[in-house]
């Protein structure tokens, strides 16, 4: 029976990507079908308002002069502007051969004096272009001044946003026969044509009915482009393209050009545009320079607007400045897919929720700075619906996670219950004489007899527990996964010998397991178990892993059945646990000959052994590092209600690549439930765990959750006093620990010590309640360990 690599992790692997690609796709047609509605349309609009304002200013356009009717003119002038003052003007400007000079004042009705004089003028120059407004649900529209032709005047028209704003640039429109105004194309448009006319450019129409000018098509907006979610595109529209907030052109008054203080070369060659900038004319517009003060900061007049849409088609067709450009429908689902899938991606990757705040941000930044150089080049793409894919999608995938985690964890106490199921069996089948008795072992020193108890599960996780039959005092063996060669022990098996096949043998370098794993050499060996060093040699590079070896007692067919179901269990959990950067990962597990094997990730690296020297205290600073990486781990193992049983120094080793604390050494993992009242015998498990750092409830059978952080909480003490576990006695009066002096001037408690050394009253505080007698006492989590000591240990 063979149970290959990487099948658990595959499925699980395959879940998360299967549940990215479904956040993804959920994220992207949500925010799509909320586009539909407009909700985003606002925040979009105020997003393109603000990279209008983050771009380079381009300064003047010294193509175009604005003759400003100001508030100066309107005392001299009086308003409206008479027939007499606005013929003057005009002819003024003419002598100075314009290119052409757009009119943006009505007169649609006579304003004496000199209202003929004014329409003979006009009807006869070729320069000049009035305008007329067309009609709408709020106006009837105002007609051009009689008798100037259709084909000469321009539209004063202005299209404005939902919010008031001024975004889009009307250039032309159909006309209803019926209506007063019958000019098809803007005032901005004629002027345009009659400046690039100069040089033989004139307007055509593509086959599919799209203007040009030159080279450049100016291509009409859709109702979905950019932000913009089902906007009114009738006639013929493009994405207004703001030259400048300050001042778009050169700026003249109405009684500078009518006294000749002006110097012919403003006018010469230039398109000229008159029209009123007083405030009390009111004729000003909201644009995306507007920064919402009283002061009309931003807001433009309509001959400014006129001017910024002249100098846009101007620049587009003689200066090769592009046109906007936006995403087709399949390109934004696209876009907004990929951003969502970007989220996804983070939270499926990234564990920490500080790593998905940064990577959030992260990526969010990208997305604006990107998007605004896009922006800078005639692009404008969504922001906000993207922006708002990558959270659902990182929400989608952080809620699938942890619905998935919680069925882990059901699975998991479903496993963990089992298999102290299957252990209870192994304890009967023992005591049914099914399986040898435990090993003699014989002191050389004093020559008393010690038994060990053969462990029942893994033994390379599995420390030994050696008893004095003379004085019934524990001692404590070396473990297994420690050199075992320092023993001053020598095994002499008291029971009936086992054959060699039921036992197996200690694996030889160079044994191939599973036609993939090549033994190297041992690492550690017990009763039942062994523990390698391997070589993949079906990986590229042939990378190390560690191979466990597990040794059935006993090759009847009822025993083995358990045992093989009891490494399943086994495998299964530690597949689970192998998601955490700080366990290591579940290669494999295999059965081959009737041995079990567990192939785990090796971690390159050295166990806290070698940093807790004896007679050493190391420094507050560095024993709250340690607390905090192994109570990240324990939160983890913990939320699945697992618990480790055998924190200790040689099962934690520091990572070479990034000197991180990696929990090694799952291999008796086993599930607390909740105690009833009545509950004794039937929730107590197999005593695993190493003295001196194993609590007493854990020693008797019933480890508890914080039965690890007591063992954390020995380790801790252990490395601020530089002592041994082994050496450390409890206060009779109190129970609190009594350390060697070994930093102190003398013995002291633990209570008194603080004082004497490099710690805390508030650290010290902490550490007595982890390692607390009671359990009902001591710190019920890991989390709220964690957070006690991040809150106030710095």
């Amino acid at each position: 029976m063979n149970y290959m690599t990487h099948q658990i992790g595959n499925i699980l692997r395959l879940t998360f990507k299967q549940s990215v690609i479904i956040s993804s796709a959920m994220a992207t047609v949500f925010i799509l079908s909320i586009e539909k509605l407009q909700v985003l349309q606002t925040v979009e609009l105020k997003v393109y308002d603000q990279m209008v304002q983050m771009r380079t200013d381009q300064g003047v356009d010294p193509r175009i002069l604005i003759v400003a009717v100001t508030e100066e003119d309107l005392q001299k002038w009086n308003w409206p502007l008479s027939g007499e003052v606005l013929n003057r003007l005009l002819g003024k400007l003419e002598e100075y051969n314009p290119r052409g000079i757009g009119l943006d004042i009505f007169r649609d009705l006579p304003v004496q004096p000199g209202h003929e004089k004014l329409l003979q003028r006009l009807q006869q120059s070729d320069v000049i272009v009035p305008v007329c407004k067309h009609a709408n649900g709020k106006n009837p529209g105002v007609a051009p001044p009689v008798g100037v032709e259709q084909n000469r005047v321009g539209f004063s028209d202005i299209v404005e946003d939902p919010d008031g704003f001024i975004r889009r640039n009307l250039i032309a429109v159909s006309v209803n026969k019926s209506e007063i105004c019958q000019s098809p194309f803007s005032l901005s448009w004629q002027l345009a044509l009659k400046y690039l006319a100069v040089g033989g450019i004139q307007a055509q129409l593509t086959p599919n009915q799209k203007l040009k000018l030159g080279d450049v098509i100016f291509k009409p907006l859709e109702s979905h482009f950019g932000g913009y979610e089902n906007a009114d595109t009738q006639g013929y529209q493009i994405l207004l393209n703001y030259r400048s907030a300050r001042e778009i052109a050169k700026q003249v008054t109405v009684t500078q050009v009518l006294l000749g203080e002006i110097k012919p070369e403003l006018v010469k060659d230039r398109i000229v545009l008159i029209g009123s900038t007083a405030p009390s004319l009111k004729d000003v517009f909201n644009t995306p320079f507007n920064n919402g003060k009283a002061d009309d900061s931003g807001r433009m007049a309509g001959v400014e607007i006129h001017a910024q849409i002249i100098s846009q088609i101007l620049s587009a067709v003689l200066n090769n400045q592009g046109l906007f450009w936006f995403l087709p429908a399949w390109g934004e689902v696209i876009w907004i897919g990929g951003w969502s899938v970007v989220g996804g991606l983070l939270a499926w990757r990234i564990e920490h929720p500080l790593g998905w705040g940064i990577g959030i941000a992260s990526s969010l930044t990208v997305l604006f700075a990107g998007n605004f150089v896009i922006f800078t080049q005639g692009g404008w793409l969504p922001v906000v619906s993207p922006s708002l894919g990558l959270v659902v999608a990182t929400g989608g995938v952080l809620a699938h996670s942890a619905y998935h985690t919680k069925q882990e964890q059901e699975k998991i106490i479903q496993r963990v219950q089992e298999q102290q199921d299957l252990i209870a069996q192994l304890k009967v089948y023992v005591s049914q004489g099914m399986v040898s008795a435990p090993t003699k072992l014989i002191n050389k020193n004093t020559h008393d007899s010690v038994t060990a108890i053969p462990p029942s599960e893994n033994t390379s996780a599995l420390p030994t527990k050696l008893i004095n039959k003379n004085t019934d005092d524990s001692v404590t063996a070396i473990p297994p996964s420690e050199n075992t060669s320092a023993l001053p022990t020598q095994a002499v098996n008291t029971s009936p010998t086992l054959n060699s096949d039921v036992l197996g043998r200690l694996l030889m370098p160079d044994t191939v397991l599973n036609k993939r794993y090549q033994i190297t050499k041992s690492l550690a060996s017990g009763g039942f178990g062994d523990t390698y060093l391997a070589q993949d040699i079906q990986r590229p590079g042939n990378p190390l892993c560690v191979v466990k070896q597990m040794r059935p007692a006993s090759q009847e067919t009822k025993y083995l059945n358990v045992v093989r179901r009891l490494f399943n269990n086994e495998a299964y959990i530690l597949e689970t646990l192998g998601k955490n950067r700080q366990i290591p990962q579940l290669l494999a597990f295999f059965e081959e000959n009737h041995q079990f094997y567990l192939v785990q990730e090796f971690i390159a690296g050295h166990p806290l052994t070698e940093e807790l020297t004896p007679g050493v205290c190391c420094s507050r600073t560095e024993v709250i590092n340690i607390l905090k990486q192994v109570l990240q781990v324990l939160v983890f193992t913990h939320s699945y209600g697992v618990i480790h049983r055998d924190i200790k120094p040689s099962n934690l080793m520091r990572r070479t690549t990034d000197a991180e604390i990696v929990l090694i050494d799952f291999g008796a993992v086993k599930q607390v439930q909740p105690q009833m009242p009545h509950q004794d015998q039937e929730s107590q498990t197999i005593a695993i765990g190493t003295p001196g750092y194993a609590p007493g409830e854990q020693m008797t059978g019933v480890p508890r959750l914080n039965s690890d952080i007591y063992a954390l909480g020995i380790i801790a003490i252990q490395a601020l006093t530089g002592g041994s576990p082994k050496n450390f006695r409890r206060d009779t009066n109190t129970g609190l620990i009594i350390i060697p002096t070994v930093c102190a001037t003398d013995e002291q408690t633990w209570q008194d010590w603080w004082q004497l050394a490099d710690t805390t009253e508030e650290l010290t505080r902490i550490l007595n309640k982890m390692v607390h007698l009671d359990f009902t006492q001591r710190y019920q989590s890991a989390k709220e360990v964690l957070n006690h000591i991040s809150a106030n240990l710095k």
